[in-house]
């Protein structure tokens, strides 16, 4: 084992933040003992990895790392790597913002995430004439869950201004609501199949 001064300084080794790219993660491990750093993903049990930088991390994995002389081995530390971020805003893309309850308005949905990634069963969608927000419980979402870039067709059958409610879920849990322009929607004219002439 590492002499009580070399296990003080393996204290000060230093996870970075983690940085994410196309839903995972990487890690840069440093530290100012001049020593050797090695690490696993998952455990202690398996072989250890001599480096600093750890990719191909999700959500919730754990890295554990330890310092080296190389004949010595420091005790481990480790870091569980989280996602906290909320996903971005949809993007929602409108046919049009006007309709009649005969017609209908196509939107279509892009879900965003750049940390742990979307998660398209979770996330759902809802259009009604709430202008605010309904919240991130999913439940409240009833119009059906999508997958990114799907297109939804819009149809209301009474009269009103209606709004598009997209809840983006990450493959962590973070949620976010986003709110797409007004569509107005006005009652369809109703033809009642007669046709009266009036001549003057």
């Amino acid at each position: 084992a590492l002499s009580s001064a070399a296990s003080d300084v393996y204290k000060r080794q230093i996870a970075s933040n983690p940085t994410w790219s196309n839903g995972t993660a990487s890690i840069t491990l440093s530290t100012s003992s001049g020593l050797t750093i090695q690490y696993q993903k998952g455990g202690i049990s398996g072989s250890w990895t001599t480096g600093t930088n750890v990719t191909g991390l999700h959500h919730r994995d754990t890295v554990f790392a330890r310092l080296t002389d190389g004949r010595n081995y420091g005790g481990e530390a480790s870091i569980t790597i989280l996602d906290t971020v909320i996903p971005q805003d949809a993007g929602i893309s409108l046919s049009g913002t006007s309709t009649t309850t005969a017609g209908s308005v196509t939107a279509t949905v892009t879900l965003k995430d750049n940390e742990s990634g979307v998660n398209a069963i979770s996330s759902r969608w809802i259009y009604n004439t709430t202008s605010g927000a309904i919240g991130e419980n999913e439940s409240s979402y009833t119009g059906g869950s999508f997958s990114s870039g799907h297109t939804i067709t819009l149809k209301a059958t009474t009269a009103g201004t209606y709004y598009l409610h997209v809840l983006t879920v990450d493959n962590a849990g973070n949620k976010k609501e986003t709110i797409s322009s007004a569509v107005t929607v006005e009652a369809a004219l109703v033809a009642d199949g007669n046709l009266s002439l009036i001549h003057i």
